[in-house]
């Protein structure tokens, strides 16, 4: 039985109604312009449900929706009335055990200190990158999936208040 790969779209932006009616040419560039050309994406920026639908035509199972102001004459404060800005820790982590442990442990405590909202870790954060050589080694493969499928739960730790 073949594998079924999980896929998502990393990239997609969600531009609500109101944001688009905002949005206009600042300093010489038109935002939408771009966007505009590819009529049937450009719907689907604020229609979910047709985003929907065409996630399911691709085959897509997940998506990472990206919030759009689309011009910088536009503040995201001035479409959804509420505080429009997101504290996001970008982090990289050590590959050796002990020193892993140390990083994480400190990626924990920087969360929680700053209040973290969003934090964006490596690929694979729970074990040493496995593509470094030449040829596949599906036992090594085996053991990244078994390390991160054991160390899920870990990523609590990141969930802020806690």
């Amino acid at each position: 039985m073949a594998e079924k790969w999980l896929v998502i779209d990393a990239h997609n932006h969600y531009i609500p109604e109101k944001a688009k009616a905002l949005t206009r040419e600042a300093d010489g560039m038109d935002f939408t312009a771009s966007v505009k050309r590819l009529p049937v994406g450009y719907r689907a920026t604020s229609d979910n449900e047709r985003r929907i639908a065409l996630m399911d035509e691709a085959g897509v199972d997940m998506v990472v929706l990206e919030q759009s102001a689309w011009s910088p004459k536009v503040r995201h404060d001035n479409i959804f009335g509420r505080r429009a800005t997101m504290r996001v820790t970008v982090c990289e982590l050590n590959d050796e055990p002990k020193k892993f442990e140390k990083d994480w442990k400190s990626l924990v405590s920087h969360v929680k200190d700053e209040g973290s909202e969003f934090v964006l870790l490596p690929e694979m954060p729970f074990f040493p990158w496995p593509f470094w050589r030449r040829k596949r080694d599906p036992v090594i493969w085996r053991e990244a999936v078994k390390i991160h499928e054991a160390s899920k739960e870990r990523l609590a730790d990141l969930v802020p208040g806690r």
